[in-house]
């Protein structure tokens, strides 16, 4: 579902693309949801995005744990102190 997805994406059908990385980050495919995050922040709806990068920084991944700080931070800056970070230690990629 991911491989599908990102020739999706390369092709430039990305409603197709997010269709098929919600179904594989839904599966439990880690960097579906990155990249399902990655479109949907893009795109401006970052409340999906921040869900998404979540589940992939839960998961372990770094680069997402990177991100969702940063989102975070961002949210902080514009008032949304409704959000906490809860993904692991900062790594770097």
């Amino acid at each position: 579902m991911h491989d599908l997805a990102a020739r999706l994406h390369e092709r430039g059908d990305t409603a197709e693309a997010e269709t098929w990385w919600r179904r594989a980050a839904e599966g439990g495919h880690t960097l579906a949801a990155n990249n399902l995050a990655v479109l949907l922040h893009q795109r401006g709806d970052t409340e999906q995005a921040e869900t998404c990068y979540r589940r992939a920084a839960d998961a372990g991944a770094p680069t997402p744990s990177i991100t969702l700080r940063s989102c975070c931070t961002s949210a902080a800056r514009l008032g949304r102190t409704d959000r906490t970070v809860t993904a692991g230690p900062f790594k770097a990629p």
